[in-house]
């Protein structure tokens, strides 16, 4: 749905604003081929560990998270290496036209800065399924369209018009969502992970 309303913005901006979006959309999810295939295993193997009450189920799952973090956070530095120093090339190649390539080179710092963070959002969303936090996603999606994306698209919408300010508000809702993450798995769950049975903490 965010894509679908960032793409509504930019083609009201104008056909170069939007086809500079649809290559911005192709990237920006370079990292999800690998995150994705982290985020399962978060998903599978936790939901077995965390459905086990022992303490080294605990210590194992906490260690394992940590090390999928580590992984998502590497993935996306190193996608933003190559972003950043084969920009001109990259651009080159999926845009011929001089209009879109400027457009692209305006949002090129958002999308290189922000492929660590996209990459723990793929990860974190399979912890948090094997968390079962489901009323927790759901809160932090209401709260994070509600009351950061839409009021930023629509700012973007009205008064800048550029590639830039409109997928501000997508930045703004991937940083909320790991920021949230990052407290719910991090600072809440995996202490009781440590201390006491998994099922305990959700």
């Amino acid at each position: 749905a965010s894509m679908y309303s960032l793409s509504v913005a930019c083609g009201r901006a104008g056909t170069h604003v939007l086809a500079g979006h649809q290559i911005t959309c192709q990237l920006w999810m370079a990292t999800s081929y690998f995150c994705d295939g982290y985020a399962d295993v978060g998903t599978m193997l936790g939901s077995r560990l965390l459905a086990s009450t022992t303490e080294e189920a605990g210590r194992s799952m906490s260690r394992m998270t940590r090390r999928l973090l580590l992984l998502g956070v590497s993935t996306g530095l190193l996608a933003a290496g190559i972003f950043f120093g084969l920009r001109d090339s990259i651009i080159h190649v999926f845009a011929a036209n001089a209009e879109v390539s400027h457009v692209l080179r305006g949002v090129w710092i958002i999308l290189t800065a922000l492929q660590p963070f996209n990459a723990l959002v793929f990860v974190y969303d399979g912890l948090l399924y094997a968390a079962h936090s489901f009323v927790f996603v759901r809160n932090v999606f209401i709260i994070g369209v509600l009351g950061i994306f839409l009021p930023v698209l629509i700012t973007a919408d009205l008064h800048f018009h550029t590639l830039a300010a409109i997928w501000s508000a997508k930045v703004g809702l991937n940083l909320w969502r790991v920021g949230s993450s990052f407290f719910h798995i991090n600072l809440q769950l995996e202490p009781a992970w440590l201390n006491r049975s998994p099922m305990e903490c959700e």
